[in-house]
């Protein structure tokens, strides 16, 4: 799945935030930015835009929790793609572009099996990669095949 566009109407921090993300032939994108920038909460956004906001979500002190919104814009390598938006709530928080209901289904041909533990243990290179504060083990390594170091993310919430 490769992210297109990334709206963050109201999360967290962030009111009208829009990043575009423009096809390379080198494709790789980084943020970054000064402590308290906001990197720890546009990853939140990301990971609740694909997986939903959770119940408990601390990233209503701007925003209040009716008004959590986060867009997106996602292509899958068949070349499908879909504009959706998540809202907070308890069912039915996944959205077209329209505001209309997706069903809960509709990111699987983007995610594939990638689930939200995954996802945070992948990408958020955090201290744990769950709400049960699970802690992250890297491992250094050879590859008994090419004899090459590796690096290896140890975690028990990969997908099968």
């Amino acid at each position: 799945m490769r992210i297109q566009r990334l709206q963050v109407p109201a999360f967290g921090p962030f009111t009208h935030l829009d990043f575009q993300f423009p096809e390379q032939s080198c494709d790789l994108h980084v943020i970054y930015g000064a402590n308290e920038a906001g990197k720890s909460s546009l990853l939140r956004a990301i990971r609740d835009l694909l997986f939903g906001i959770h119940g408990q979500s601390a990233d209503n002190f701007l925003h209040p929790y009716p008004n959590l919104r986060i867009q997106g814009e996602i292509r899958n390598r068949a070349g499908d793609q879909l504009v959706f938006q998540r809202r907070k709530g308890n069912k039915n928080t996944l959205l077209k572009e329209d505001g209309t209901q997706l069903p809960d289904n509709a990111l699987a041909p983007f995610i594939g099996s990638v689930d939200q533990p995954y996802f945070s243990a992948m990408f958020g290179l955090g201290a744990y990669s769950d709400a049960n504060r699970t802690p992250i083990r890297f491992e250094v390594g050879q590859r008994s095949d090419s004899k090459r170091t590796v690096f290896r993310l140890k975690s028990d919430s990969r997908p099968g």
